[in-house]
């Protein structure tokens, strides 16, 4: 008996030695467990902090793994109303592949996902995730949920009990900022309100603290750091902003600006945001995608009440109104392209 426990801890060793990159297998993640980090090569239709689990701690995440040659196009519209129903309610859907980024842009001109999508993802490896296909539910803690292997699995009683409790931030989830670098008690105000999306009351309180003469020196510091930071993540908005500009996902970005503006409307940072939103709100093109994509946007949920056939003429409608569009272009390529 003895024996038989030896003999695979002796084989394990002299693989170790002969092979110094062998690595034990992890142990399979379980519910209530918390899962390895979440990672991609590029994030498609994401404007805001993260994602991260720490960035979206707070709210319900369902990961979706797939691959770029999805059988069927109806596979997705579960997915879809998932979105479509409860993302206002705290809910984040991240669809997730190994397939490169030019693979994941030449998918999405044919499947309009109005949830982020991670290309070039390890995810499917280090989240224990079997095959092509699978989802992993995780709870306002970013602790596991519900797992299963099925690319459509998710019932949606589970969404339900999983989204009890869930945050919902509104236009502040393009704006909060979590910062992952370790600063001292002093920062603690700042840090809760830029979790908030008070990006004007964080910046105010460390201009304070850098301004005043009895900071001690390593709050001083730490405020100059945390400044900083938040002067990156504006930035890294504004790139996002234009990246979905440029993509024509027009709402969100027109969303993610206003609130920027708005929330900086007196703050120097807020200038280029303040800007741009002027111009484009000046610029006809863009006007005339806004105003097919927010159709576009009530179609797709009319969608899913009155099905497909009776929108069909809906769909027609906004084609013939607005053809040059990216929500024209979403209509012929998906949901006309194909009866439901």
């Amino acid at each position: 008996m003895r024996r038989r426990i030896l003999i695979p801890l002796v084989v394990a060793v002299l693989t170790a030695a002969v092979c110094p990159s062998f690595k034990p297998a992890a142990p399979a993640q379980s519910i209530g467990d918390r899962p390895p980090a979440l990672s991609a090569g590029k994030w498609f239709h994401w404007i805001g902090d993260g994602p991260t689990l720490e960035s979206l701690e707070g709210r319900t995440v369902l990961v979706h793994f797939f691959v770029c040659k999805e059988p069927k196009k109806a596979a997705w519209l579960g997915l879809m109303k998932f979105h479509d129903e409860h993302a206002a309610k705290g809910l984040v859907i991240l669809a997730v592949t190994r397939d490169s980024r030019s693979a994941v842009e030449n998918f999405l001109e044919d499947y309009p996902l109005p949830f982020p999508v991670g290309a070039a993802s390890e995810m499917q490896a280090t989240w224990d995730a079997n095959g092509d296909y699978g989802q992993v539910l995780l709870d306002k803690h970013g602790e596991i949920f519900y797992r299963t292997d099925a690319s459509n699995g998710t019932w949606n009683g589970k969404l339900l009990k999983a989204l009890k409790g869930s945050a919902r931030l509104g236009d502040a989830a393009y704006l909060r900022m979590v910062p992952l670098a370790e600063y001292g008690r002093g920062m603690k105000r700042a840090i809760d309100q830029l979790g908030d999306g008070k990006l004007s009351k964080a910046l105010a309180g460390l201009d304070s603290i850098v301004a005043g003469a009895s900071s001690k020196d390593e709050d001083r510091a730490d405020a100059e750091s945390l400044r900083g930071a938040v002067e990156t993540h504006i930035t890294t908005l504004m790139e996002q902003i234009e990246e979905s500009v440029e993509r024509r996902e027009v709402i969100s970005a027109h969303d993610a600006l206003a609130a920027l503006a708005k929330e900086l409307k007196r703050h120097p940072l807020g200038e280029p945001a303040r800007t741009r939103l002027a111009e484009l709100e000046d610029d006809e093109a863009f006007a005339e995608e806004l105003e097919a994509a927010e159709q576009y946007e009530r179609l797709v949920a009319a969608f899913f009440t009155r099905g497909w056939k009776k929108n069909l003429a809906r769909f027609e409608k906004l084609i013939e109104d607005f053809p040059e569009t990216r929500a024209a272009e979403k209509l012929k390529n998906y949901w006309i392209a194909k009866a439901w």
